[in-house]
């Protein structure tokens, strides 16, 4: 999983911008600082998210929920792991892991 940690790191650092969520329905913004993966609401878009200040992806949650998104599971079945669920499906399906 290192490998799709440092693409998702690479990437946003690279191009930080917008991602729609997993449901299609809104907009949330990711980037990189010092390493670290960060979202907040939208930045581009009218339909954007309702988060609040930002929030950090918690690089040790990677694995399960990338297992759990390539298995067809949905981002309300993980709400017990974090409720960034929805994020990250949506960054995963942005970088069409």
């Amino acid at each position: 999983m290192t490998n799709i940690w440092e693409l998702i790191v690479n990437s946003y650092s690279e191009n930080p911008r917008d991602v729609l969520t997993s449901g299609g329905k809104v907009y949330f913004y990711v980037y990189v600082e010092d390493g670290k993966v960060f979202l907040e609401s939208g930045r581009n878009h009218a339909n954007k998210s309702k988060i609040t200040g930002r929030r950090q992806l918690d690089e040790s949650n990677l694995t399960t929920i990338y297992n759990e998104y390539k298995s067809g599971a949905k981002p309300s079945d993980l709400l017990n792991i974090t409720f960034n669920s929805v994020y990250w499906f949506g960054i995963f399906k942005d970088l069409e892991l």
